[in-house]
Protein backbone atom coordinates (compact mmCIF):
# COMPACT_ATOMS: atom_id res chain seq x y z
CA UNK A 1 0.00 0.00 0.00
CA UNK A 2 1.27 3.26 -0.99
CA UNK A 3 1.84 5.76 1.99
CA UNK A 4 -0.10 8.30 0.12
CA UNK A 5 -3.10 6.00 -0.19
CA UNK A 6 -6.16 6.56 2.59
CA UNK A 7 -9.23 8.51 3.36
CA UNK A 8 -9.16 12.16 4.13
CA UNK A 9 -11.57 14.42 5.66
CA UNK A 10 -11.28 17.92 5.35
CA UNK A 11 -12.38 20.99 7.11
CA UNK A 12 -12.21 25.01 6.55
CA UNK A 13 -9.88 26.47 9.36
CA UNK A 14 -10.39 29.97 8.59
CA UNK A 15 -12.89 32.19 6.78
CA UNK A 16 -11.94 36.31 6.31
CA UNK A 17 -13.78 38.86 4.43
CA UNK A 18 -11.02 41.03 3.01
CA UNK A 19 -12.08 43.87 0.71
CA UNK A 20 -14.90 42.02 0.09
CA UNK A 21 -13.67 38.69 -0.65
CA UNK A 22 -14.39 35.32 1.30
CA UNK A 23 -11.20 33.99 2.11
CA UNK A 24 -11.51 30.01 2.94
CA UNK A 25 -8.60 28.20 4.43
CA UNK A 26 -8.85 24.36 3.59
CA UNK A 27 -6.88 21.35 5.57
CA UNK A 28 -7.20 17.91 5.92
CA UNK A 29 -6.91 15.54 8.41
CA UNK A 30 -3.73 13.05 8.40
CA UNK A 31 -4.87 9.68 7.12
CA UNK A 32 -2.08 8.26 5.39
CA UNK A 33 -0.09 4.93 6.08
CA UNK A 34 2.60 4.56 8.85
CA UNK A 35 5.38 4.76 6.05
CA UNK A 36 4.54 7.90 5.74
CA UNK A 37 5.34 8.98 8.62
CA UNK A 38 8.44 7.13 9.91
CA UNK A 39 10.96 5.97 7.70
CA UNK A 40 12.28 2.32 7.30
CA UNK A 41 16.18 2.80 6.60
CA UNK A 42 17.95 -0.34 6.98
CA UNK A 43 20.11 0.86 9.48
CA UNK A 44 17.77 2.81 12.04
CA UNK A 45 16.54 6.31 12.26
CA UNK A 46 19.46 7.82 13.58
CA UNK A 47 21.22 7.24 10.53
CA UNK A 48 19.07 9.23 8.51
CA UNK A 49 20.51 12.18 6.38
CA UNK A 50 19.08 15.42 6.18
CA UNK A 51 17.75 15.24 3.18
CA UNK A 52 15.99 18.73 0.99
CA UNK A 53 13.23 16.45 -0.17
CA UNK A 54 12.75 14.10 2.85
CA UNK A 55 10.04 11.18 2.32
CA UNK A 56 8.68 11.06 5.74
CA UNK A 57 7.44 12.93 8.13
CA UNK A 58 10.41 11.69 10.32
CA UNK A 59 12.87 12.51 7.72
CA UNK A 60 11.25 15.92 7.24
CA UNK A 61 12.20 16.45 11.48
CA UNK A 62 15.60 14.90 11.48
CA UNK A 63 15.93 17.76 8.68
CA UNK A 64 15.02 20.79 10.17
CA UNK A 65 17.45 23.74 10.50
CA UNK A 66 19.08 24.51 14.08
CA UNK A 67 17.60 27.85 14.12
CA UNK A 68 13.82 26.05 13.51
CA UNK A 69 14.46 23.35 15.54
CA UNK A 70 15.22 26.39 18.62
CA UNK A 71 12.13 28.19 17.24
CA UNK A 72 9.93 25.27 17.60
CA UNK A 73 11.33 24.12 20.96
CA UNK A 74 11.07 27.37 22.20
CA UNK A 75 7.43 28.19 21.04
CA UNK A 76 5.75 25.50 20.57
CA UNK A 77 6.99 23.04 23.36
CA UNK A 78 8.04 25.85 26.20
CA UNK A 79 11.40 23.77 26.51
CA UNK A 80 15.06 24.11 25.91
CA UNK A 81 16.31 22.92 22.19
CA UNK A 82 18.59 20.38 23.48
CA UNK A 83 15.50 18.61 25.88
CA UNK A 84 13.33 18.47 22.52
CA UNK A 85 13.44 14.94 20.33
CA UNK A 86 11.81 13.22 17.12
CA UNK A 87 9.83 11.36 18.97
CA UNK A 88 8.26 14.39 21.09
CA UNK A 89 7.62 16.40 17.71
CA UNK A 90 6.11 12.98 15.89
CA UNK A 91 3.63 13.22 18.92
CA UNK A 92 2.43 16.40 18.28
CA UNK A 93 2.14 15.97 14.51
CA UNK A 94 -0.08 12.95 15.31
CA UNK A 95 -2.50 14.87 18.00
CA UNK A 96 -2.38 18.11 15.39
CA UNK A 97 -3.19 15.75 13.21
CA UNK A 98 -3.61 18.36 10.18
CA UNK A 99 -1.79 19.13 6.71
CA UNK A 100 -2.50 22.06 4.11
CA UNK A 101 -2.78 19.96 1.00
CA UNK A 102 -3.04 16.49 -0.45
CA UNK A 103 -0.34 16.52 -3.24
CA UNK A 104 3.13 16.29 -2.77
CA UNK A 105 4.80 17.72 -1.07
CA UNK A 106 2.35 17.46 1.92
CA UNK A 107 2.49 20.74 4.17
CA UNK A 108 2.27 18.76 7.78
CA UNK A 109 1.58 20.85 10.48
CA UNK A 110 3.05 20.70 13.90
CA UNK A 111 1.54 22.66 15.93
CA UNK A 112 -2.89 23.50 15.83
CA UNK A 113 -2.04 27.12 14.07
CA UNK A 114 0.31 26.20 11.41
CA UNK A 115 3.25 28.03 11.93
CA UNK A 116 5.70 25.45 12.03
CA UNK A 117 5.40 22.63 9.17
CA UNK A 118 7.04 19.96 7.50
CA UNK A 119 7.08 19.14 3.69
CA UNK A 120 6.82 15.75 2.96
CA UNK A 121 7.78 14.57 -0.65
CA UNK A 122 6.52 11.13 -2.91
CA UNK A 123 9.36 8.77 -2.95
CA UNK A 124 10.66 8.70 -6.71
CA UNK A 125 10.50 5.10 -8.01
Amino acid sequence: MSPWSGSFGFRILLCIRTRGILLLSVSYSLSFSPDFFRSNHPDGPDDLQSNESPTSVEQAIRSLSDDVWESLARVVFRCDPEYLDVETILRRIVETNTCSNLDSPVDVWIDRGGGFRVRVFEEQS
